[in-house]
């Protein structure tokens, strides 16, 4: 081959080679999920697949990536849970997320974990790559330089035609990390309660509580004090009945059902122009609540509330030896109540 040739064949070889632009194709990622006992319900490896690659428009997962993903669901007492972390090929851990859902099944979840994963697996391609090794110096060659033709003329653009614009793509808008939820919490509550049952009439007084929300559970006390009042002959009844409410309640959006427990005292007097008497007698009522939850602000809440209780003890109320009054097998509560979280 004659020398020269031989030469300009390096000499394009090595320009090719130095010219060409290096490409960085978005990383793969190796999924590991993990249902543990209880979240059988919550998707599998190729459903959150199918979920993650529709919001990033491409399928991020290899079976033989170095980078890989972890996702664990699990079932708790009142609650599910999902951990996330991402880990490079070199075992760093570039991103974690602990996720929280007090929904009754797993969809809520497996919605919150795929838009984390998205943004993820978005913020992890777009990083900037560590910087390579630079190549080893290449021998010097002696290459003799070629032969340059002048440029060819550029015939003008025609008159009245404009410039081509570059087209610009459009920034993808950075989409915010899904904050895990707070899943436990105070409640304080104010209110008026309007009692049908444990009283002689109806009654209506203020009410105050506070609870401990745990999830979609809550645990709360109710302290109540309906007054209520009634003609009887020469003169007039009075009842006062403060009680405790005790309740352990479950809601699944905005509505909700409790299991209720009533002790209190059921306080009685006759006024009239000749005597005065009064009594004190204890109560105790078991039944249940069914709610419905209006939100009004992010941490306060209305509450509309009917409760159906039970009398565990019965009360009788005489005057002059005649049963004036006795407890009824089955009382009604309605309640409207302002909740303030804390």
């Amino acid at each position: 081959m004659n020398p020269v040739a031989a030469s300009l064949l390096v000499w394009f070889s090595v320009t090719a080679t130095a010219t060409t632009p290096s490409e960085n194709p978005a990383p793969t990622v190796r999924l590991e999920l993990t249902r543990h006992p209880g979240a059988e319900s919550c998707p599998d490896q190729d459903a959150l697949t199918l979920r993650v690659a529709s919001r990033l428009g491409h399928n991020p997962f290899e079976p033989d990536a170095q980078n890989v993903v972890r996702v664990d669901l699990r079932r708790l007492l009142t609650q599910w849970q999902a951990q996330l972390s991402l880990q490079d090929s070199a075992g760093n851990t570039v991103g974690a997320r602990t996720l929280h859902s007090g929904a009754v099944d797993c969809a809520e979840l497996a919605a919150a974990v795929a838009v984390t994963l998205a943004v993820l697996l978005d913020a992890f391609a777009q990083a900037p790559p560590q910087a390579a090794q630079p190549p080893a110096p290449l021998p010097p060659v002696d290459i003799p330089t070629p032969p340059v033709a002048p440029p060819a003329p550029v015939a003008p653009p025609p008159r009245g035609a404009g410039h081509p614009r570059r087209a610009r793509a459009s920034p993808t808008p950075p989409q915010a990390p899904l904050s895990p939820t707070r899943f436990w919490g105070l409640e304080l509550r104010a209110g008026a309660v309007t009692s049908l049952g444990p009283l002689p009439s109806l009654a209506a007084g203020p009410a105050a509580g506070v609870g401990l929300r745990l999830g979609a559970w809550s645990i709360s006390a109710e302290a109540q004090a309906p007054l209520g009042a009634q003609t009887w002959k020469r003169g007039l009844w009075w009842t006062l009945s403060p009680s405790l409410t005790l309740s352990t309640c479950y809601r699944a959006g905005w509505l909700g059902g409790c299991a209720l427990a009533n002790p209190g005292a059921l306080a009685a007097g006759l006024l009239d122009a000749q005597r005065q008497q009064a009594a004190i007698s204890p109560l105790l009522h078991a039944g249940g609540r069914t709610f419905v939850d209006l939100p009004l602000a992010p941490a306060v809440s209305m509450r509309l509330a009917l409760d159906v209780t039970s009398p565990l003890l019965f009360t009788f109320l005489r005057v002059d030896g005649v049963d004036a009054w006795r407890t009824p097998r089955l009382h009604a509560q309605a309640s409207s109540w302002l909740f303030f979280s804390l």
